[in-house]
Formats: C-alpha cells, structure tokens, sequence
C-alpha cells in the first residue's frame, strides 16, 4: 500500500470561531423575520380595532349634536305649548257669541300650528324614520283638514254648524299635533340615550 502524503478532507474547512458567529447572524436574521411578521400583524388588528374606535366616537358625537338639537326643539316647543291657546271649547263660546271671535281664534291656532311645524321641520332629519312618518301623516291630514275647513269659512258669512263641526275637529287636530310632535322628541331623545 501506498500512503499518500495528502491529508484526508476535513468537514470543516472554516474556523470555528467564524461558524459560530455565522449561526448568530443567521439566528438573528430568522429572529428579525418572526418578530417584524408579528408586529405587523400585531400593528393590523390594532389599526382595526382604532378605527372601530373611531367610528363609535363618531357614532357618538353625532347621537350627542342630535341630542342637543332634539333638546332645543323641545324646550322651544314646550315654550309654544306654554302660551295660551284657544281650544275647542274656545270655539265653541265663539261661534255662540262669547269672548272671542272665530277669525282671531283661528288666526291664533294656525300661528301657533306654524311655529310647532317650522320645529318639527328643523328637526326632522334627526328624527328616525316611524317618527318621521307619525308626524308626516298628521301634517297631511291637518293640511286637508284646514283645506277644508277654511273652505266651508269663506263661503259662508255666518258660521253653520258643518263649519264649525270642521273648525272644531281642525283645532283639535292641531293640539294633537303640536302634543305628538312633543312626545316623539322626548320618544326619540331616550332612544338616542339608550343607544
């Protein structure tokens, strides 16, 4: 047998010293990797849960500038309802020739009328919709109402008892207005609080 001066190969041709520290960088690549996928879907639900964050604030300043302007009205409207009124009874006296006269009575309910609906006009918009359609019908039924009433009073000098039968009904229409008008903010105000 021959022998040969060559050495046999060696497995490990670097330093050990250099290995190691090749073990590190790697190790420390690997860590860097595993730590910035973490952060950055740590990072991603934390952007979701700051923009639900910020549509509740939203969600609540606006239920909070409804609040208040639902609460201006009805202090507004409780003013309203504050001042005298002329009922129906008022109308009655009237037509028999007692204390006031129908044109000043009508003159003072449709005065009165006009200021509940510019409220309600204003407010509508904040209003949720079986709210808004609860005063939307009384508002078109006043409006036929007053129609025709108003009607049966210009045809006639003297009022007949089918006018004032009308006048009646449209006064009493219109305190059921002005009281639903009332109710369906303080209704919509508790719901806004609730929510």
């Amino acid at each position: 047998m021959v022998r040969s001066n060559r050495k046999p190969p060696q497995t490990h041709d670097k330093d050990p010293k250099a290995s190691f520290s090749t073990v590190l960088l790697t190790s420390g690549v690997l860590i860097a990797l595993v730590t910035g996928a973490f952060n950055f879907f740590n990072n991603r639900e934390n952007n979701v849960k700051l923009l639900e964050l910020e549509r509740q604030k939203q969600a609540l300043q606006i239920n909070a500038d409804r609040s208040k302007r639902l609460y201006d009205a009805h202090l507004k409207l409780i003013e309203v309802q504050l001042q005298p009124l002329y009922t129906a009874a008022d109308l009655r006296n009237a037509v028999v020739g007692e204390s006031i006269d129908v044109a000043s009575l009508m003159a003072a309910s449709t005065q009165r009328i006009e200021n509940v609906r510019t409220e309600f006009m204003k407010i509508r918009p904040l209003l949720d919709d079986p709210f808004q359609k609860r005063i939307d019908d009384l508002v078109e039924k006043e409006d036929r109402l007053e129609s025709e009433a108003f009607s049966l009073a210009r045809t006639r000098d003297a009022p007949t008892p089918t006018t004032t039968a009308k006048l009646l009904e449209l006064v009493s229409l219109r305190q059921e207005m002005e009281q639903t008008v009332i109710e369906v903010i303080a209704k919509q105000m508790l719901a806004l609080r609730q929510l």
